[in-house]
């Protein structure tokens, strides 16, 4: 499977039921339909709970999936590269850091971890989130960390509850 791993995203997401096994893996312990909030619109899903769960960077026991059975709910402007969007739920409980190296476009878990390769910035976790602090104009706030996204998106109430001495033209200008 080819997924996207978005720390913006709270739960993972499969697109077809047949990446997986098939409908044949469902029962009724481990599965149930429900209706989830995407990002445009609501759409019916299938709330599934796997064994486990493993790559060559991560395992998951008991890891809850959104499946998407049917494509023709969700609405996209452009054609997916993945098969689904791995969230920062497969790495909540995880006992290591998690690196990401944009340079090199990857992510690994740190094996033994020496405080002095990297900088500590200010973050929060909340609610599957992943918050760092930054400086704008001289004033600190927290922002989300959301690795799935293609562009920086502020929005402007957003930029106006959390920074009332800037303007946006002052940021983009």
């Amino acid at each position: 499977l080819k997924l996207l791993f978005d720390t913006g995203t709270s739960k993972s997401v499969l697109y077809d039921i047949n990446q997986i096994g098939g409908e044949s893996i469902l029962n009724k312990k481990n599965s149930s339909k429900i209706i989830a909030k995407g990002a445009i619109n609501k759409i019916e899903v299938i709330k599934y709970t796997s064994d486990s769960i493993s790559s060559k960077i991560f395992k998951s026991k008991l890891q809850q999936l959104l499946i998407v059975n049917n494509q023709n709910q969700v609405t996209c402007n452009q054609k997916l590269n993945y098969d689904g969007i791995l969230g920062i739920d497969s790495f909540e409980y995880s006992d290591k850091p998690l690196y990401l190296n944009y340079q090199n476009n990857t992510f690994s878990f740190v094996e033994s971890f020496n405080s002095n390769d990297f900088t500590e910035i200010n973050s929060k976790f909340s609610r599957s989130k992943i918050y760092l602090e930054m400086k704008v104009n001289n004033e600190s706030n927290y922002f989300l960390l959301d690795t799935g996204a293609d562009a920086f998106i502020l929005l402007e109430k957003d930029f106006k509850d959390r920074l009332p001495n800037s303007s946006i033209e002052t940021l983009i200008g």
